[in-house]
């Protein structure tokens, strides 16, 4: 992650696609878009580009923070959704049947995720 320009109305971001989700950019965006605008592109070295244009100068220090720590907020939370998968699928679908099946919902589950 790299930031420059943080004390002008406009800052630029540079993320490595290999370590951050355009998800959580994206989500990150949407959480601050009442803040600044915001331009997302992609580009040829593998990075995601993203311009932060604060709306007035007193919003200009809070919107790159937050944009900083919610990036990275939502990174955590795509990380952690994808490693407790199998285990929310286990929940919900015994939440909708009955207890006698659990046995042949986690094989199947199994068979289609070998992480358990």
């Amino acid at each position: 992650m790299k930031n420059d320009n943080s004390e002008k109305l406009t800052s630029t971001f540079e993320f490595d696609k290999n370590l951050f989700s355009s998800k959580a950019i994206k989500r990150a965006i949407y959480d601050l878009s009442y803040e600044a605008g915001f331009d997302l592109q992609f580009t040829t070295e593998g990075k995601i580009q993203v311009t932060i244009n604060k709306k007035t100068s007193t919003l200009a220090g809070t919107a790159v923070q937050n944009f900083e720590r919610l990036v990275l907020y939502h990174q955590v939370r795509l990380e952690v959704e994808e490693d407790y998968r199998v285990i929310r699928q286990i929940i919900v679908a015994q939440a909708f049947a009955p207890c006698e099946n659990l046995q042949s919902i986690v094989g199947t589950l199994k068979q289609n995720d070998k992480t358990i």
